[in-house]
């Protein structure tokens, strides 16, 4: 099983340094997580929690980091609002479903930039063995993260 604490601190010295004095903490759930293998929450403006679903205890390094890059990428989007946007740009999301693949695909996009592409798809080939394929609504797709990291070599 990888400690998530180490990778975590790893992942954020290599690409997100901005979050360096956000306090995030990611632990395993011992229950599934609805429609998704990690989320984040935020306890109070600069604390937050990436839940890991158990499924994910045996995976690779490179799936796992995948997965916590865009839920830190999701942070990353947060931290930079005030708590009023912060209410609207969420409502946005749960109100418009093209708002919410803008806000998915727009995340996917800062992990990659940030260096992350190659795992960002170990993720998305791992989550897409265990349920249904994910469509541009949802995030960037295998094809497209396989055209990004053709571009980047």
């Amino acid at each position: 099983m990888i400690e998530l604490k180490p990778l975590v601190e790893r992942i954020v010295d290599s690409g997100f340094p901005e979050l360096k004095q956000v306090r995030i903490c990611a632990f395993y759930v011992p229950y599934p997580i609805r429609k998704a293998f990690l989320c984040f929450g935020r306890n109070n403006r600069n604390k937050y929690a990436i839940k890991v679903c158990p499924s994910l205890k045996n995976v690779s390094e490179g799936v796992l980091t995948g997965g916590l890059a865009h839920e830190l990428a999701h942070i990353l989007g947060e931290v930079s609002l005030d708590d009023s946007s912060s209410k609207s740009y969420f409502r946005l999301c749960r109100t418009y479903s093209w708002y919410q693949t803008l806000h998915e695909r727009s995340t996917d996009l800062t992990v990659v930039k940030r260096g992350f592409a190659k795992q960002l798809l170990e993720f998305v080939i791992y989550v897409e063995q265990r349920r249904e394929p994910y469509q541009k609504k949802d995030c960037l797709t295998q094809r497209e993260l396989r055209a990004i990291i053709r571009g980047l070599e």
